[in-house]
């Protein structure tokens, strides 16, 4: 495309050389023929500026604008006639003539309205703009480039300069862009024709996703990743389990927890089994730890006002010296063949405990040191303590119901105190055990009972047959 030349030269009458306009019925924008700084000159009564007439303006050393000469000539000194100084030189500063390149015609304008915007100039129309672009850079093409029903306009041969914070305009607006274009399975990677920046930003297609979602080490990641989300979650929700949480918080974990795997299983529709399978299991133990913290952490709170009361621990103090624990030995000693000095020990250890009325976290200590000293011979074998803390958890329970079973018979008074403190003391023994296997095995409490979930999803091979 060519254009009418905007200005043409006038006899010097200084020396500064003088372009005039060409009259025209939009705004008219006249501008050098060089990128020298500019500088603002409104020329006096006496100078050669004041000859060529009114309506003109005259950028020192390199551009004059508005036109029309004083005899009558038509006059160009309304507002978006004249181009302020400042816009030329960001035309200059921001961009270049290059071969080879092209820059939309409507993303230059924008750029330009912003630039009004931040000057607090009146911008000019679109086609006014153009013909100061032309003007600036000489020799300018515009070229109709895109696919067919959604082409552009491009000015061929200009960019904008490596050093311009348009650049990261630019690539902002190209973002956008791609977020908001809608997925089609037809969208396919070039891998011959496109660099391996722009085929990473390219959209997957559906053949390629399913074919990722079954592919082992994807599956193995995906667990891993999940895992490691929902304990982060579950720290962040219940990062106390001893602490008091309020009811209503309480409850809404709970709530959470119960509508997870509904809202998985209906995100997940079309999507290979292998990955919904993980994913299931993921988010099933995540529900079902945030469930058990959550009563735990009820327990706690309702076992903290029991172990406040001196008349209550003093009356289980006094049932639990008539509990005959020889007896209770012998008879869990056949099933868990634990040594009696150990036995003797936590129950020394556990009447002490009591008759001090240590506080809740105190007591919590005292688990704890109990869960170390039963599993220090396998800290230097690593893989036989997952199962020496299962059989302990185990034996555990087991004494505890054969206690609680004796208080029972004797229609102790305090039986109600003991069996809350027995479900909390049992389920807080879990929690520790649960850490310190996930602990050996250099993974997440998550993970740990990820496993428990899928021996259980995975069908047995009676059911199978």
């Amino acid at each position: 495309f060519s254009d009418s030349p905007l200005y043409t030269q006038t006899a010097p009458s200084s020396s500064s050389p003088f372009y005039d306009a060409t009259p025209s019925s939009e705004s008219d924008i006249a501008t050098s023929v060089n990128s020298q700084p500019v500088a603002v000159a409104t020329a006096g009564a006496g100078s050669g500026a004041a000859a060529a007439g009114g309506g003109r303006f005259i950028i020192q050393g390199s551009y004059m604008l508005g036109g029309g000469d004083g005899g009558g000539g038509q006059s160009y000194s309304s507002p978006n006639s004249r181009a302020p100084p400042a816009t030329v030189q960001w035309l200059l500063e921001n961009y270049e003539g290059a071969e080879g390149v092209s820059l939309p015609r409507c993303t230059l304008y924008y750029h330009y309205l912003l630039h009004c915007q931040e000057q607090k100039l009146e911008p000019v129309n679109a086609a006014s703009f153009g013909k100061l672009i032309r003007s600036v850079f000489m020799g300018l093409r515009t070229r109709r480039l895109g696919t067919r029903g959604n082409s552009k306009y491009h000015y061929y041969g200009l960019r904008i300069k490596s050093g311009s914070p348009l650049i990261r305009l630019m690539d902002e607006q190209q973002h956008m862009a791609m977020r908001q274009q809608p997925f089609s399975q037809k969208s396919s990677v070039d891998a011959e024709s496109t660099s391996l920046h722009t085929e990473s930003e390219k959209r997957l297609p559906r053949s390629c996703l399913v074919a990722l979602c079954k592919f082992e080490p994807v599956l193995h990641w995906t667990r891993a990743c999940d895992n490691l989300l929902y304990q982060t979650l579950v720290e962040i929700l219940i990062p106390d389990v001893l602490r008091p949480i309020p009811s209503a918080l309480t409850q809404a974990i709970r709530n959470f927890a119960k509508s997870l795997e509904n809202w998985l299983t209906g995100a997940m529709m079309n999507i290979p089994e292998e990955m919904v399978r993980i994913k299931v299991v993921c988010i099933g133990s995540f529900s079902q730890t945030l469930r058990r913290y959550t009563s735990l952490n009820h327990l706690a709170q309702a076992a903290r006002a029991v172990l406040q009361n001196t008349a209550q621990i003093n009356q289980m103090l006094s049932d639990l010296n008539r509990v005959d624990f020889t007896n209770v030995q012998e008879q869990a000693s056949w099933v868990c063949q634990c040594e009696d000095r150990v036995v003797q020990q936590l129950e020394q250890d556990f009447k002490a405990t009591l008759q001090q009325q240590n506080s809740l976290e105190q007591w919590a200590t005292w688990l704890d040191s109990v869960v170390s000293q039963v599993l220090k011979p396998y800290e230097q074998n690593l893989a036989a303590l997952p199962k020496a803390a299962k059989v302990f958890l185990l034996n555990w329970s087991f004494y505890s119901s054969m206690v609680i079973r004796d208080l029972t018979l004797r229609s102790a008074a305090s039986f109600g105190s003991f069996h809350l403190i027995r479900l909390l003391y049992d389920e807080y023994m879990y929690y520790l055990i649960e850490h310190r296997v996930a602990k050996a095995k250099g993974e997440t409490p998550i993970a740990v009972m990820g496993e428990v979930c899928t021996c259980l999803c995975s069908p047995s091979p009676v059911t199978s047959h």
